[in-house]
Formats: structure tokens, C-alpha cells, sequence
């Protein structure tokens, strides 16, 4: 029995190393992307699709290339610059640069007018549930805990109640309930 034992170890630790890869990159893929390292760059530059750093304002820099830069740098907390990188792809309508530009403002301070761009979002894409759960968390920054489970039912019926945008805002709306609860 020991020497089977001794077997299986070296079976189990490959297969718990397998999943902490997917368990990995599933983390990674939940925030909206899987390029969401920190900024290479520096200010006023953005890494396009070539992996070279170019200037910002640069309209020839591949859009899927801005709009990962713009999440790599609001996810940084480089809010400002991520507004400012977004904005030709905002200005084209495209619903994650709108979205991004929305988390950039709400993080920043600016809740209301990230608000109006989770709306553009959704008016883009109804169906885009990560800007109706980062509405919802906006909601909630605001104490409107009605609105924040009006955009959850809104996700369940688009995803289900087991997608990470269900349980992410799920987890939110139970934290903030728990922090009224002991406000009293």
C-alpha cells in the first residue's frame, strides 16, 4: 500500500499543478481579459498589436489593442490615462472602451458620469453583462441596492446565476447588505 501510495504523489501533483494553470488563467479571463498585466508603456504611449509601444494618439493603433491597453491601465489604477487611451475607441461606440471608461470614472471618484457610460454600454449591447455588473456596482457605491439587484436579475437572465458576473455582483450586493446590517 505504501508503494502505492508514493506512485500516485507524483500523478496528484501534476494534476494539482494542472489545475492551478486553469484555475489561473480562469481568474484571469474573469476580469475581461487575459492581458490585463500591468502597463508596459509609458504615459502617453500605448502597446499595440505589434507589442511596440506607440504614441496614444495615434489613430493607426490597432482598436483591440487600445481597449486591452485601456483595461490593462484602469485595472493599474492609472484611471485617468486609461480614459484618455480609450476615448477613439469610445468615440467609435465600441461597448468595452465604453465600459472600461465607465470603471476608470467610477473608480475615480466619478460615479455618476461612469454611470452614463455603462448605459451607452448596454445601449450598445444589452446583453454586455459585465457593464450591467459593474453598473450594478456603481449602484451600490451610490446605496441604491434596488438598482444593484435590478442589473443582478438582469444578469441572471442573460447568463444564469452560476456565470462570474452573477456571483461577482452577487458577492457585492451580499457584502454590502452584511455593512448596512452593522451600521444598524
Amino acid at each position: 500500500m505504501f508503494a502505492r501510495d508514493e506512485r500516485a504523489r507524483p500523478i496528484l501533483s501534476r494534476l494539482a499543478l494542472g489545475a492551478a494553470l486553469v484555475l489561473g488563467t480562469s481568474a484571469a479571463m474573469a476580469m475581461g481579459s487575459d492581458s490585463t498585466s500591468e502597463p508596459a508603456c509609458p504615459a502617453g504611449q500605448i502597446k499595440d498589436a505589434d507589442g511596440k509601444c506607440k504614441p496614444a494618439s495615434n489613430n493607426a493603433i490597432d482598436q483591440n489593442a487600445r481597449v486591452e491597453y485601456g483595461l490593462a491601465l484602469a485595472k493599474a489604477e492609472r484611471y485617468d490615462e486609461a480614459i484618455s487611451v480609450l476615448k477613439p475607441a469610445v468615440e467609435l461606440g465600441d461597448k468595452r472602451a465604453l465600459n472600461y471608461t465607465g470603471y476608470s470614472l467610477r473608480k475615480s471618484g466619478r460615479v455618476d458620469e461612469g454611470i452614463s457610460y455603462y448605459m451607452k454600454a448596454l445601449a450598445a449591447d444589452p446583453n454586455y453583462v459585465q457593464a450591467r455588473e459593474y453598473l450594478g456596482e456603481a449602484y451600490l457605491t451610490l446605496g441604491r441596492l434596488d438598482l444593484a439587484e435590478e442589473q443582478l436579475k438582469e444578469i441572471e437572465t442573460r447568463c444564469n446565476a452560476t456565470c462570474d458576473t452573477y456571483i461577482d455582483l452577487s458577492d457585492q450586493i451580499e457584502d454590502f447588505r452584511e455593512r448596512q446590517q452593522q451600521r444598524g
